[in-house]
């Protein structure tokens, strides 16, 4: 291959997942291509044995690429761990309790229609 030909940058496999690389890679001007995308959403059932969708990036561009995709994924982990799902704050207990009382609330009528037709359906 020549000095500029096209390397596997990684694999995806949904397209959301891949034009957002290739969208943060165009914003640091790499020039990125996505490889295998119609096959992928024409045969969905396919994408494993086909392999995903690879992002392609030019072999001088190759470690750059590389190095802003570990940074972003770093960035990306990072604040998956620091951020709770449901805070343990008196406000987190409230929301969780208000949203349970809810959802036996909306819930309880159709319970109780459900066995009031029932007893008129047996007499």
């Amino acid at each position: 291959m020549s000095e500029n030909g096209l390397i596997e940058l990684t694999r995806s496999y949904n397209s959301f997942e891949a034009h957002s690389i290739r969208t943060l890679l165009n914003s640091y001007e790499i020039e990125c291509f996505i490889m295998d995308e119609n096959h992928i959403r024409n045969g969905w059932h396919m994408s494993l044995a086909i392999g995903g969708i690879r992002i392609m990036v030019m072999k001088s561009q190759y470690l750059a690429a590389k190095e802003i995709l570990q940074k972003y994924h770093s960035q990306e982990n990072s604040a998956k761990e620091t951020k709770p799902i449901l805070p343990n704050t008196l406000f987190g207990k409230i929301k969780c309790s208000i949203s349970t009382l809810v959802f036996f609330l909306t819930g309880l009528p159709f319970v109780l229609k459900l066995k009031n037709k029932d007893k008129t359906k047996s007499k």
